[in-house]
């Protein structure tokens, strides 16, 4: 499955003309730790972005940024490289990776991919407007960790459980043949309709294990290509054992109804931290 990271098009959050001397700044997170988060030993470098620093802005609240290059991040440089969806991808894992690693420290509020202030001041004054706000959500959080679930319709597998397993008895007869064939292609009918309630009944199973529950909707490209659910579940540190095992004993289920469920995390929490970040909620579906 692919990880659950940032990785839509990102939009830079600009802000007025920085003044004489002053040099942007591109903002990781915010993370809620009762010492200085140390920066990570060993990254690969963001394009465009110096090393990783925290700044305590009031109260264990640090704010993780990084010298940014004016010159990259300027919008003839950088919108024509968010049409480059690889290069978004490579860019969105390495923004990844320092955000898991402060995650380490406490609860971790991301920010945006290519959220760019034109200074460190203006990057600390915006933080400090938001920190009620992000106070409340990483109180939410604490101690709970994103994971990821997606479900995809198989049309072999599904092929498979209308047969009754791995083969089928050869047919006495040219007739029995076709009446084997008409019985499995509704077979096939009939757990193709019924995949989406399938994975209807698992998203209700999981979330009652979950402390949130969030459910994308999916893009006519996704749901051609069969997937049915794209979901993430905040679930508790301590129960993320539970909730693994939960999926596990559900996929016997899936299969009969032609249907592949993967797993990925634990995340930092990105689906549960929008509104922290000035972001609106996913719509669900």
């Amino acid at each position: 499955m692919k990880r659950r990271t940032p990785n839509d098009r990102g939009r830079r959050r600009g802000d007025a003309a920085p003044g004489r001397g002053a040099k942007p700044v591109y903002v990781f997170c915010v993370v809620k730790s009762s010492r200085t988060p140390a920066p990570p030993r060993e990254r690969r470098k963001l394009p465009g972005v110096g090393k990783p620093r925290a700044f305590d802005l009031a109260a264990g609240l640090f704010v993780v940024l990084a010298d940014a290059s004016a010159r990259d991040f300027s919008p003839e440089v950088l919108e024509p490289k968010l049409r480059d969806l690889d290069w978004v991808s490579r860019f969105a894992v390495l923004h990844s990776a320092v955000v898991d690693h402060y995650s380490k420290f406490g609860p971790v509020v991301p920010m945006k991919l290519f959220t760019v202030f034109s200074s460190e001041l203006r990057a600390k004054e915006h933080i400090m407007h938001l920190k009620p706000r992000l106070e409340r959500v990483m109180r939410r959080v604490a101690g709970k960790q994103e994971w990821g679930v997606r479900v995809r319709f198989d049309r072999t597998l599904a092929a498979r459980a209308a047969r009754g397993g791995d083969g089928a008895e050869a047919a006495r007869s040219g007739a029995d043949f076709l009446r084997k064939k008409q019985r499995e292609r509704q077979a096939e009918l009939d757990i193709s309709s019924g995949a989406r309630s399938a994975a209807e009944t698992l998203f209700v199973g999981l979330s009652k294990k979950a402390s949130a529950a969030d459910r994308r909707k999916l893009g006519a490209d996704e749901v051609a290509s069969g997937i049915v659910l794209e979901a993430s579940f905040l679930v508790e540190a301590r129960a993320a054992g539970a909730f693994r095992t939960s999926l596990d004993r559900a996929a016997h289920q899936l299969a009969h109804a032609g249907l592949v469920a993967s797993l990925s995390g634990p995340w930092p929490p990105y689906s549960f931290v929008r509104e922290a970040s000035g972001e609106k909620p996913q719509s669900r579906a």
